[in-house]
This record gives C-alpha cells, structure tokens and sequence, in this order.
C-alpha cells in the first residue's frame, strides 16, 4: 500500500523527491523510459503488415524499421525528453501520414490510438504513478 499520493502536480513530486534527498534525474529516465516501454509495443503492432491497408501488400517495411526501439533519454539544462515514434530520416515519413490520415488515406486508428488513444494515456499515467509513488516510498522508508 502506497504511503505517497500523487495528484498530478509534476512540480510538487520533484520538489518532494528532492526534500527526500533523492535522484530526480534517476527516477524522471525511468519514467521516461517506462513511458517509452509503454507506447513502442502498441506501435510496433499497429504497423505490422496484417494492420496495414491491403495486408501490408505494398508496404516496404522502411517505416516499421524507422520505429525508435531503444529509449535515449536527452537532458537540456533542467529538461528531460525521450524520442518515441519513428525517425524521419530512417524512412518514418509515412508514419505522419498514418497516423493524421490524408485527403485520399485514412487514418491507421490502432497507429493513431498508439500515440493519443485514452487507452495509452490511461496506461502511461498508471505505469508513470507507480514508478513515482515507489520511489517516494522508498526515499522515505517505507
């Protein structure tokens, strides 16, 4: 049972991880990471060949490959972010248009769900919760 509550105020939790003497670059990659654990699988499927319009028929494959598969946490001063999605430079171009649809394509929805479907937003909340509330556990003996 979770001795810490988290009401969402992101500030207020680094503030409070601070106070416990704790790493917050530590536990913000973790996060960031879990986040990145959460959305690349529900991607990955979204673009398999048997998603794809025509049983991925005409797919190359040069945008599954251009998925991002290894979380790199980038840090600029006091900001952390992770890449998710796919590389524009290794063939991902494709991937915008999937995902937003065009005048003639509709939209790949399981791509589109993978990304901003309330499903994820749900999940990437729980997992990111989880991992915050334990580390406060943690931090203060609990």
């Amino acid at each position: 049972m979770p001795k810490v509550e988290i009401d969402g105020n992101f500030d207020a939790v680094i503030k409070a991880i601070e106070r416990a003497g704790g790493d917050t670059h530590q536990v913000v990659e973790e996060v960031l990471k879990a986040t990145f654990d959460v959305i690349t699988p529900l991607a990955e499927d979204a673009i398999a060949k048997p998603n794809l319009p025509a049983g991925g028929k005409y797919s190359t494959g040069d945008t599954e490959r251009s998925l991002l598969k290894t979380p790199k946490i980038k840090w600029e001063n006091d900001t952390a972010y992770v890449d998710i999605g796919f590389s524009i430079k290794k063939g991902g171009l494709p991937s915008i248009f999937m995902i937003s649809g065009s005048p003639r394509y509709m939209k790949n929805q399981a791509l589109y769900n993978a990304f901003y479907g309330e499903t994820t937003k749900e999940a990437v909340n729980k997992v990111q919760r989880e991992i915050l509330t334990n580390y406060l556990d943690k931090q203060l003996g609990g």
